[in-house]
């Protein structure tokens, strides 16, 4: 497949989408707590408001990572920036790929450490939930780089599709 010069309309959608479920996630986090905290202490669950919205948005931006590297294959790769830092451009794939590989350990240990009630792996998840908002910190700086310092509309590619008319 040749390199497209936008992404599709749907892959747009679904990274502001993802976006917007983690950044809810990472917001309403504490929500969590009661359910597990009457878990670990009586060994039983207790499925409150909280643990059902981290459940569910968990597994949803789980489907959502899945869903968007099906689409990767299926769509071609964007062309890269020319004149760009070749350090950088590598930077940007390792960001990219440990932050899909992130994504979806979060949900999976999550699902783990709390229907599996192995305590340990909640360590695991909590410490891989601060490691994608460094993952993310990076991302959202390498793209306002790009927007502000570079000015070559990286940035615009994941805003708007020209094909689509978004």
């Amino acid at each position: 497949m040749p390199p497209a010069s936008e992404y599709a309309a749907a892959q747009i959608r679904i990274h502001w989408a993802m976006m917007a479920l983690i950044t809810f996630q990472y917001l309403l986090s504490y929500s969590v707590l009661p359910g597990w905290h009457y878990l670990i202490t009586t060994n039983d669950f207790f499925f409150t408001p909280g643990v059902i919205v981290h459940v569910v948005i968990g597994t949803l931006v789980l489907a959502l990572v899945v869903w968007r590297m099906a689409m990767r294959l299926r769509h071609p790769v964007v062309t890269e920036i020319e004149g760009f830092d070749p350090w950088l451009e590598k930077l940007s794939h390792l960001v990219h790929l440990c932050a899909y590989a992130v994504m979806i350990a979060i949900p999976l240990t999550g699902l783990v450490a709390y229907f599996g009630d192995l305590i340990p792996m909640s360590v695991v998840h909590n410490v891989l939930a601060l490691g994608l908002l460094g993952l993310i910190g990076v991302h959202a700086s390498g793209a306002l780089y790009h927007q502000f310092i570079r000015h070559d509309g990286l940035l615009m590619r994941m805003v708007k599709s020209e094909s689509s008319g978004q």
